[in-house]
């Protein structure tokens, strides 16, 4: 009969004679002592077991002082930077995100649609179509590609010595907002990241709407993180520099470039972005 409590579970086995069964119970002794019981601390020494005098008390709490570990040197259950599950056996979504080669075949709707047309809306020709599709990494990459491949560059004279370069749409601000999108989108949703290049303007589209304190009224100054997991992964493969940062960034490319500033639309299910080409535009 155990006559004192203990932090650590209890090993116990069956075996089994011809007379019977015998079971035996192994009690662990406590990490971090002493244990009260019923206001009393017991210890066994030997065969002797008894309640613990004043003396055997304090070297009990030295011990549990000189055994505590610090915080740094802690085991941190967490140490899979949360990409892994280890009490389901399993990876996050997150995980499967940033690491799995064909992130879709888990979650229909993770990756980005960009379109380019002939014309002012959908209606018109399309010229080009790609699926960013791949580990985080690789959709993130393909975006980088896809904003140098269709953005338009030309020098424009300063003075006489000097010459600067102009761009339809600033790849910081497409750069930015497209990262957003990435890192805020709702990845319960089918519908992927719709980028839809106009003749006159350009729209993302991501699905899931504003999330937490953010509102359209609060909205760029309040920032929350629908996906944190993956805005840290973000941050640190070098997408994101400083965390609510990206729309205040984009804004200043477009203005510097010469561009409207960006307008938004918001509804529960989705937040839109849309962006007018530069007014140097040729």
């Amino acid at each position: 009969m155990a006559i004192f409590s203990h932090s650590r579970p209890s090993q116990s086995s069956v075996f089994v004679f011809q007379g019977g069964e015998v079971a035996v119970v192994e009690t662990l002794p406590c990490p971090l002592p002493p244990v009260r019981y019923k206001g009393k601390v017991w210890i066994r020494i030997g065969a002797r077991r008894a309640v613990a005098t004043e003396h055997e008390e304090a070297i009990l709490i030295q011990r549990r002082v000189s055994s505590a570990l610090t915080f740094d040197a802690l085991p941190n259950l967490e140490a899979s930077l949360r990409l892994y599950d280890l009490k389901s056996d399993c990876p996050t979504h997150a995980g499967l995100i940033l690491l799995a080669d064909n992130p879709m075949h888990f979650l229909p709707g993770a990756y980005v649609q960009f379109v380019r047309y002939a014309g002012p809306d959908e209606a018109s020709d399309v010229i080009a179509e790609k699926r960013a599709t791949g580990d985080l990494r690789t959709l993130l990459q393909t975006l980088d590609l896809l904003t140098e491949v269709n953005t338009r560059a030309w020098p424009v004279e300063v003075s006489s010595l000097r010459e600067i370069i102009r761009y339809d749409y600033p790849r910081v601000a497409l750069r930015e907002f497209l990262v957003n999108a990435v890192m805020h989108r709702n990845y319960q949703s089918t519908a992927p990241i719709r980028w839809l290049w106009f003749t006159d303007h350009i729209r993302i589209a991501s699905p899931g709407g504003l999330w937490g304190e953010a509102r359209a009224e609060n909205f760029p100054d309040q920032v929350a993180y629908r996906n944190p997991v993956l805005a840290e992964a973000i941050r640190a493969l070098g997408y994101a520099n400083r965390f609510g940062m990206g729309v205040a960034r984009a804004a200043r490319a477009l203005q510097m470039n010469g561009n409207p500033p960006a307008r938004f639309a918001f509804d529960p299910g989705a937040v839109d972005v849309y962006l007018k080409p530069s007014v140097h535009d040729k």
